[in-house]
């Protein structure tokens, strides 16, 4: 039995929200349990943790945080929804400020154009 596999398209999304600065702050699982990260974890393990937290359900939060100037904080608020395409993995977000949308919009853009188009990978069930 084949299975739709969203481990590589979750870690992805994840490494283009890192590539732009965005780091993982919290991850809320399927029942609703949060996990938050304190600055001192680092980013594999905040990555790790929070795939393993979202995969064990249909759908979750990851709340990512961008550092802006004069310590100011930019927060996004991405819904994860397994069950479609690859390219919608994020159902929606929301944004603590139009700057954080921004920036998150070019994230999630560039993850866009990797994932359009293409099928979720699938693994075998043993």
């Amino acid at each position: 039995m084949q299975i739709r596999d969203y481990e590589p398209i979750l870690r992805s999304l994840i490494h283009w929200a890192k590539q732009y600065d965005f780091k993982i702050v919290s991850v809320t699982n399927c029942v609703g349990d949060k996990t938050s990260y304190c600055d001192s974890i680092n980013d594999y393990h905040r990555k790790e943790n929070s795939v393993k937290e979202l995969l064990g359900g249909d759908d979750g939060r990851l709340q990512f945080r961008k550092d802006g100037p004069d310590n100011e904080y930019y927060y996004i608020d991405a819904y994860i929804l397994f069950g479609n395409d690859a390219d919608e993995l994020v159902a929606d977000w929301s944004f603590s400020s139009d700057k954080a949308d921004e920036d998150w919009t070019i994230a999630w853009d560039k993850f866009r154009s990797i994932w359009q188009g293409k099928k979720v990978p699938t693994t075998q069930l043993v």
